[in-house]
């Protein structure tokens, strides 16, 4: 039987954004200056609630955008610890062609919540949203982003050099990406779908 991309995962609750409701979370979750660094790149600064209101236009108008929340032990959204979300990317609107975000706030890093998250909204693109690929962008230094990335089947496509200025020097960025077919071979139980 046909049945949808669940909003959970195994301990995890995913949900809208409702704002202003969402704001002073979202909030602590930039002010943290190593979020800063790995979710926006450049330099850090402090942020203010009137700063983020571009961000949450973007997030409202992204595909797929959604707080992490701890699944409490009855099922339900509990304590928000995370954003996950899917931007439209490529050449036209055809191109099924998307990117992602995640950030996992400092107080529930390291736990394996960013591979279950990631796990979560590469389903929800492939068999959900149609999207053929998924791309993304990591600095190089971000050592357990990548790890997350490459153990979930992401290739890395390219590196721009010397992209970003951050704390006292140029680093890179490393471009990845995974296509739906490579992501199916990982996941048979998504093939019967098709």
């Amino acid at each position: 039987m046909l049945a949808p991309c669940s909003f959970s995962s195994e301990r995890l609750v995913y949900r809208a954004f409702t704002f202003p409701d969402d704001d002073a979370f979202l909030l602590d979750l930039v002010r943290d200056e190593a979020t800063q660094m790995g979710w926006f790149g450049g330099i850090t600064r402090p942020h203010s609630l009137t700063m983020l209101e571009s961000f949450k236009k973007f997030l409202e108008t992204a595909p797929l955008a959604v707080v992490i929340c701890i699944k409490t032990e009855d099922g339900q959204a509990g304590q928000p610890m995370g954003v996950v979300d899917l931007e439209k990317r490529g050449p036209g609107q055809h191109s099924m062609c998307a990117g992602f975000g995640l950030v996992i706030h400092k107080d529930h890093q390291r736990k394996g919540y960013g591979h279950e998250a990631m796990e979560w909204i590469l389903r929800r693109a492939f068999v959900g949203h149609n999207f053929h690929r998924i791309q993304g962008d990591v600095w190089e230094w971000n050592e357990p982003a990548l790890k997350i990335y490459k153990s979930l089947g992401f290739v890395l496509e390219g590196r721009q050099r010397k992209a970003v200025w951050q704390e006292g020097a140029w680093r890179d960025n490393l471009m990845l990406g995974i296509l739906r077919e490579e992501w199916l071979e990982r996941h048979p139980d998504a093939q019967a779908l098709q």
